[in-house]
């Protein structure tokens, strides 16, 4: 027994379907949610990509936050 669909009519996600609708999902949060909320993996997308060069805010916040998160900051 596997999960239902979400939507029976248009029949079960294929994997990469499932995780293109993540990563959609993770970047709305990344453009809606201040950084401080960001999770881990939220600050190593923004990190990743050449969509937020070096010494931009968003770089900056990603930072930031992912030293939050492993404790290199203070709260």
């Amino acid at each position: 027994m596997g999960r239902k669909a979400l939507n029976p009519a248009m029949g079960a996600m294929t994997p990469a379907r499932r995780k293109r609708e993540q990563l959609d999902r993770q970047w709305e949060r990344v453009q809606t949610l201040p950084d401080t909320e960001w999770t881990d993996r939220e600050c190593l997308m923004v990190l990743s990509t050449a969509r937020y060069p070096h010494g931009s805010p968003m770089d900056k916040g990603a930072w930031q936050q992912l030293g939050r998160l492993r404790g290199f900051i203070k709260k």
